[in-house]
């Protein structure tokens, strides 16, 4: 490979406004993928004891879950564990008769995760209809003198932790029922790690305790009940030392990843999303299916718990609002006749449940909503930033259409607070002469392009098209990327290296995806602060998709984690030329140098595709400073097709080194699959 080793360095800017702080993104769906569920601190599945509704066949084509069976005929996979990227995040632990040794891995469409019998004991479980929270609970039958009743496996305590318990019980039928709920070894129905005894009454009653044990590993916890009936609701087994409801080896995590700005709650979540639902006392919430994608939403983490994680990790928010239209009262009939949404259909009703969501997090005291987030134990104001308006809204809009939403949109919530920043969708609707369109609509009612994609070309009519109407209108609207997949190419185009098939779960979790991630932030920064952010599509687990994994023995950060990083801790802010040298998105080895906002550190960039180590010169002649030796970080790995996983956690290595400097010149050598970030301080 024929590879150019000198670079000279130019004091010529390419950016005509500095690299946003904020450019390196993420994005968290709720009902999506099991992220939010596996980074929140709650340790039971399904503690609302709910029906579970089925995966849509959505989830499953975007998984790779479909396959071919031995008849020839169209299936899916149950089992998730013959995958490289399971771990026991995915887990669906369900709720048995016990004791019992029965344990479920598969997920299929008929499963409820309720195993009703045991063969040890006369215990029954019933899901029945009723209780306190959502719209069943639990009814457990033992009337035996044996020990009988329910448990749930796989939770990982941690030796020296305490966990509390909360649950809301009730006697069924006359006579004293006691009571016993205990932890105990997983699998194991002897003796117990720690328990408490009641006897409940003839009302629901809430039961707390905290337990206690010195013990690592596997648990399960279980309710003994003592010759009778009872019905049980509302569960909660949290650890104690989580922050703000999250586990706190993902917030730990977080904060290494340091994503500057998280969108939530969607996504396709978020066009069925009522945010009423989620806030408030989390045992008085409205349990819902999620309705897109499938599976139970039980609403645990809302829009007070997923602002408290932004403030947490030092990220702003971007939340994503549910754009009201006619069409989307039965848009998922097709899924699921019971899914209806009439409440979805004015748009002047959206925009006013908009305004309130922005009252809720913004306002203080003195407005109603701002009372309200009070109440729910928050006085002071969130400050949430930026606002797009719906997601994928080509399903039910024209792009004219959609711009004439935005505005009314967008009228309604910055009456309550005119410093939001509102984004409009510009992607799916045509071509740039529709944005343009749309932008002689709404233009004086948005701050930003909500966009996708990292084609560069794609990218360049876009920009084109929003600094056009910026210097004639006098304006500064700016871009982002609300869900970036690093491909090579334009989203959903087939990538450069071997997809297995067309596997994208695969694809996800793999070092090669990973380097797509320096070359296009790179792209980006060259464009300077016109790009605002840019969200990395997942957060968390999603099969693969993600900068991080959550399993219950500990959390990892995943190959596309460790690129989103060390990006993330870049100064760069000022792009500079380098002479006879222009960029390309695809080149398989680039380089990049760029001052920090003061001008007082120099980054330098060497990205290399190449299984051989490679050293790049940069002159730095032109810049007439003296800069002390190099601090350089390289992250890399020993083939392409490297993954971190929970068994082998730096599987993708970092290494850090002094690259001296000789004069007006300095040497970086990044390793083979490598990228190097080197500063320079004067």
């Amino acid at each position: 490979m024929d590879i150019k080793n000198n670079y000279r360095v130019t004091d010529r800017t390419v950016n005509r406004l500095p690299v946003s702080p904020i450019l390196c993104g993420n994005f968290i769906e709720l009902g999506y993928g099991l992220q939010a569920e596996a980074m929140w601190g709650e340790m039971l599945f399904n503690r609302s004891f709910e029906p579970f509704p089925q995966y849509q066949d959505i989830n499953k084509d975007w998984y790779d879950l479909f396959c071919i069976d031995e008849n020839g005929k169209r299936d899916y996979e149950r089992d998730w564990r013959k995958f490289d990227w399971y771990h026991s995040g995915y887990e669906h632990n369900a709720w048995f008769a016990a004791p019992n040794d029965a344990e479920t891995h598969r997920i299929e469409d008929e499963s409820t995760f309720i195993i009703e019998t045991t063969p040890y004991s006369d215990a029954v479980i019933r899901n029945v209809e009723g209780g306190v929270h959502g719209t069943h609970c639990m009814r457990i039958i033992h009337s035996g003198s044996d020990r009988g009743g329910m448990a749930q496996r796989g939770k990982v305590l941690r030796a020296g932790m305490t966990y509390h318990f909360s649950g809301y019980f009730r006697r069924i039928g006359g006579g004293e029922v006691r009571v016993t709920v205990a932890l105990h070894r997983d699998g194991e129905f002897g003796d117990m790690l720690d328990s408490f005894t009641f006897t409940p009454g003839t009302g629901y009653e809430k039961q707390t305790y905290t337990f206690r044990s010195d013990f690592y590993g596997r648990a399960m916890l279980a309710v003994w009940v003592d010759g009778g009936e009872i019905e049980c609701d509302c569960f909660s087994l949290m650890p104690e030392d989580t922050v703000s409801g999250w586990r706190r080896d993902v917030v730990d995590a977080a904060k290494e990843i340091s994503p500057k700005v998280i969108r939530w709650p969607g996504g396709c979540f978020a066009s069925f999303y009522d945010w009423r639902d989620a806030i408030g006392p989390r045992d008085q919430r409205k349990p819902t299916a999620s309705y897109f994608w499938g599976g139970y939403q039980s609403n645990d983490v809302g829009s007070m718990e997923l602002a408290s994680f932004c403030e947490a990790v030092g990220a702003e928010q971007m939340i994503c609002v549910n754009l009201f239209h006619p069409a989307k009262e039965n848009y998922l009939k097709n899924d699921n006749n019971d899914y209806r949404f009439p409440g979805f259909t004015d748009i002047h009703e959206g925009a006013k449940l908009a305004a309130d969501w922005v009252a809720y997090m913004n306002a203080d005291e003195s407005h109603p909503m701002g009372a309200l987030r009070a109440s729910h134990g928050r006085k002071k104001p969130f400050g949430v930033k930026y606002w797009e308006i719906d997601n994928e809204t080509c399903r039910w809009f024209t792009g004219e259409q959609y711009a004439e939403a935005v505005k009314i949109y967008s009228e309604a919530m910055k009456a309550v607070d005119p410093t939001i920043r509102i984004g409009m969708i510009t992607y799916a609707f045509g071509g740039n002469d529709v944005i343009e369109r749309m932008l002689e609509i709404a233009g004086e009612h948005i701050d930003f392009f909500a966009d996708r994609g990292p084609d560069p070309r794609n990218l360049s009519g876009k920009l084109g098209v929003m600094r056009a109407y910026n210097e004639k209108h006098g304006t500064s609207i700016g871009y982002c990327n609300t869900e970036w997949l690093p491909y090579d190419m334009f989203c959903f185009h087939v990538d450069s290296f071997n997809w297995v098939n067309g596997n994208k779960s695969f694809m996800f979790s793999k070092w090669r995806y990973a380097m797509n991630i320096f070359r296009q932030i790179m792209m980006w920064q060259r464009e300077g602060g016109d790009v605002l952010f840019v969200n990395f599509n997942n957060f968390a687990n999603t099969h693969a998709q993600n900068v991080m994994d959550t399993p219950k023995e500990g959390v990892y950060i995943s190959a596309a984690g460790r690129a989103m990083g060390l990006m993330a801790s870049s100064p760069a802010s000022w792009v500079l030329e380098i002479e006879d040298y222009t960029p390309e998105l695809l080149a398989p080895f680039q380089v990049q140098a760029a001052w920090d906002r003061e001008h007082e550190k120099l980054v330098l960039y060497v990205f290399n595709l190449d299984a051989e180590s490679r050293e790049a010169v940069f002159d730095l002649g032109q810049l007439k400073t003296a800069f002390a030796d190099a601090a350089v970080m390289a992250v890399y790995a020993d083939d392409l097709y490297d993954m971190n996983t929970q068994t082998d956690p730096e599987r993708i290595r970092r290494m850090t080194y002094t690259a001296k400097t000789d004069g007006d010149t300095v040497a970086v050598r990044v390793p083979g699959y490598g990228f190097a970030m080197a500063i320079l301080e004067k």
